[in-house]
């Protein structure tokens, strides 16, 4: 749940439309408003296009979401899609069945298939979202099971953070900027090269926050030697790629 400010307020969740022959468990991301403090509430609206209830064996997820309003009104969600990912698995399968004369395989957990992975989307609403339109893919590669994140400074910048699967299957945070409110962002880049090799997926995101004129990142690595949370604080403006090194933060039991 988001303030909008004036009164207004909203509330965004994922639904599971239907069980997948494939194996998916497929979602769509809702949001509801409130205009009058959250007294009452209108009828939620799906944010991402192409309902996953009506792709049938291609039934696609839309999960791990987030969502802010920047100082403007505008409304962006991220999360994490899967529409072009199951379409290359199902290509794959059937084309595999077809060469070999066999029931089609699965492959529903496999990070790439054909080159294709889970995508970290955007979409925007500037109608206090009561219509959204998809602007921006921001990544085909990221891990499909951690967070996404989403945070605005007080200029009306918009960060986005998530889990991201280089080459040697490292699975770390990279994050990127929009200056137009979410209508487009820059080339996500690595927080840290915590080089965390998995070969599954961790299932924690990052989070962020932001002031005038810095960014803040808090995630979880299990990196050999180094496993742990960490924080690390960058210029806003510049994102730049200094070496700069995260703190690690330590927790004790009470």
């Amino acid at each position: 749940i988001v303030s909008g400010g004036g009164g207004r307020a909203y509330v965004s969740g994922t639904t599971r439309t239907v069980t997948s022959p494939s194996g998916e468990d497929p979602g769509d991301v809702w949001i509801a408003r409130s205009l009058d403090y959250g007294k009452t509430w209108q009828p939620p609206v799906r944010v991402n296009q192409g309902s996953s209830s009506v792709q049938g064996p291609l039934a696609a997820s839309h999960t791990f979401h987030d969502v802010v309003v920047t100082p403007s009104g505008t409304v962006v969600v991220s999360w994490i899609d899967t529409r072009n990912q199951v379409a290359a698995q199902h290509a794959s399968r059937e084309g595999h069945a077809a060469l070999n004369g066999q029931a089609p395989i699965q492959w529903v957990h496999d990070d790439f298939v054909g080159g294709m992975g889970a995508e970290v989307r955007i979409a925007v609403s500037r109608d206090e979202a009561q219509t959204f339109e998809e602007t921006t893919i921001l990544d085909s590669r990221t891990c499909p099971c951690c967070q996404t994140a989403l945070t605005v400074a007080p200029n009306g910048a918009v960060y986005a953070a998530w889990r991201h699967i280089f080459s040697g299957n490292e699975r770390d945070i990279v994050m990127a900027v929009s200056g137009d409110e979410g209508a487009s962002f820059s080339k996500p880049r690595r927080v840290y090269r915590d080089a965390w090799k998995i070969a599954a997926c961790p299932h924690t995101g990052p989070s962020i926050v932001a002031s005038a004129d810095s960014v803040g990142v808090l995630w979880y690595t299990g990196a050999e030697g180094r496993a742990g949370s960490y924080w690390l604080v960058d210029n806003a403006i510049a994102l730049s790629n200094t070496a700069a090194l995260p703190k690690q933060v330590g927790f004790s039991e009470s």
